[in-house]
Formats: structure tokens, sequence, C-alpha cells
């Protein structure tokens, strides 16, 4: 059901931080997902899931750059599936629902955001290789180009960048039978979620609604991420009640609601605060994984002084 839907992401979460050499256990995976589910209910556009999944992963298990690269990537294989089943919830909304113009148009937008977002992942892998720092010192003024400090964090910038972008070509590379189980696991996400309402309905005796429900259900799924409202609060029930008002009763569209919020909403929140506590306990413990630094290659304090500083010093 919809409050399961996290535990398909643990499983996608650790395929691909195997393809980038790293281990996390389900249980942590779990950990990081609930706790992403919960920050992403309580933020609006559901923005502050995908960075404390970020976060989290980097205290667990990666460097910033590869954990950034895994959250990434998971989320643009869940949008190419959703824009999949766009022209799908398009043509059975229109001869099913019904669906009115607004609709209609707040579904091609979002497909034109989450085209854009994958448009970006996918420059990442074929933009031409160029050395950010000198580009950013070339950009800076006099000054601050002279500036050690500035010349630091324009580098480690730069290996971040290179970073990323070699993460996401690792897990693209990662071989055909993984990336299939990545969808996989990604469909099984999605479907987890469409089918909620449709089995309520079957449960109250209504089985012919239930091709309509799940359609509604797609529909609503498809609109939900473009919410700008914490946890999609006030748009999303009004969204659920302008779809639902097609598919079910209209004395029957209250309850849904209130148990599509249920399992969408409250039970992300439930399960993400339990796993949120666990979490602050693994970090009263110490370090929750080998080390907290980044690797070397980023580390622009390590490298080696110009032979003009040495010598100012002395």
């Amino acid at each position: 059901m919809g409050g399961t839907r996290p535990v398909w992401s643990a499983f996608r979460l650790r395929l691909l931080v195997k393809a980038n050499g790293g281990q996390v256990g389900f249980l942590t995976a779990l950990k990081i997902v609930y706790t992403g589910a919960l920050t992403g209910a309580v933020t609006p556009l559901r923005a502050g899931g995908v960075s404390a999944e970020a976060y989290l992963l980097y205290r667990y298990a990666l460097p910033g750059a590869q954990a950034v690269a895994v959250i990434a990537l998971g989320a643009c294989i869940s949008v190419i599936l959703l824009l999949l089943s766009v022209p799908l919830v398009l043509g059975l909304g229109a001869e099913v629902l019904h669906l009115g113009f607004t609709l209609r148009g707040v579904l091609y937008l979002a497909s034109g955001i989450g085209i854009l977002f994958v448009v970006a992942v996918i420059y990442s892998l074929h933009s031409p290789e160029r050395a950010l720092d000198q580009v950013l010192l070339r950009m800076a003024p006099g000054r601050l180009r002279r500036s050690r400090r500035y010349q630091r964090f324009s580098r480690g910038l730069g290996a971040q960048v290179d970073s990323f972008r070699n993460s996401i070509r690792m897990m693209v590379r990662m071989g055909a039978a993984n990336i299939g189980l990545a969808f996989i696991y990604s469909i099984c996400f999605w479907i987890s979620g469409f089918i909620v309402i449709p089995i309520v309905l079957l449960g109250l005796g209504y089985p012919g609604l239930f091709a309509k429900a799940l359609v509604g259900q797609m529909v609503v799924a498809t609109i939900l991420p473009f919410v700008p409202t914490p946890g999609s609060s006030g748009l999303g029930e009004a969204g659920f009640a302008a779809v639902f008002t097609k598919v079910a009763p209209s004395f029957l569209v209250g309850l849904l609601a209130v148990v599509w919020r249920f399992f969408d909403f409250y039970m992300s929140l439930i399960l993400g605060g339990i796993a949120l506590l666990a979490v602050l306990r693994d970090f009263r413990r110490g370090p929750v994984r080998e080390t907290d630094e980044e690797p070397a290659a980023i580390d622009a304090s390590c490298e080696p002084e110009a032979p003009g500083d040495a010598a100012r010093k002395d």
C-alpha cells in the first residue's frame, strides 16, 4: 500500500549504491528513505525529501557528490516512468474520467517539468569535460581570483562536479540487468501507490470502479509532486476531490480522501518519525561509517603549496 512505497525505494537505493562501489544495509536504506519521506511530506514541492536522503546517504555510505548522484538518478528513473505514463493517463483520463481543461493543463505542465529534469541528468553525462575551476577563476574579479581561499574553493567544487558526473556514468554502465531491476523497483513503487483507492473501493463493494479508480490515482500521483504547498496540503485534497468526483459516488469521495491521505501522507509521517529517531540514535553513537571525510582528491587543503608561498613563510 501507499506507506510501503519507500520499501521499493530502499531496494533501488541499495542497488545504485552498490554500482558506486559502496555498501548500505537494507535497514539503513529504509531509515534513509523513510526519513526522506518525512521531510518531503512537510516541505514545499517535497524538496526536503531528496535533500535529506542525499545527506543521510553521505553520512552512512558515500562521499557527497556520489550520494547526490545516486539520489538524482533514482529520482530520474521515477520521473521517466511517470512521463511514460502521461500519454496513457491523458488518453484514459479523457475517455474514462472526462478530465477538464485545467487538469489536463496541470498534467502537461508536470510533464514539462519532468522532461527538463531528465534532460538535466542526461546532460550531466554528455556535457564536455571542462575544468570548472578554470572557468570560475576566469569569471572571478582579479582580487578574488588571486585569493588562495577562492582557488581552493573552485578546485574543490570542480572536483565535486567531476565526481558527480563520473558517478552517474558508473550507474548507467552497471549493466542492463541491474538497470532493468532499478526500473522494476520503481514500477513497484508507483503501483503500490496507485492501488490504494482501487482496493478500498473493491472492499466497499464497488468492483466495477476498480479500473476508473486506478486511472484516477495515476492522475493524482502525476500532479502531486508539483503541488507547491508542504505535503500538498489543501491543493492535494482539492485535486483528489476534483478527480474522484468523476470516479466514485459523491458520498464516498470524502471517505476516500481521508483513506488516501492516511496512506499517502500520515503513514509517511509516522514511519518517517520512527526512522528519524533511529537516525538520530545512530548519530549520537558516533561516526556511522568508517570516515566522514571526502576523498583526498577534492581536499584542497592537502595540496602542496606553491614555491612562492613556502618562501614567504620562511
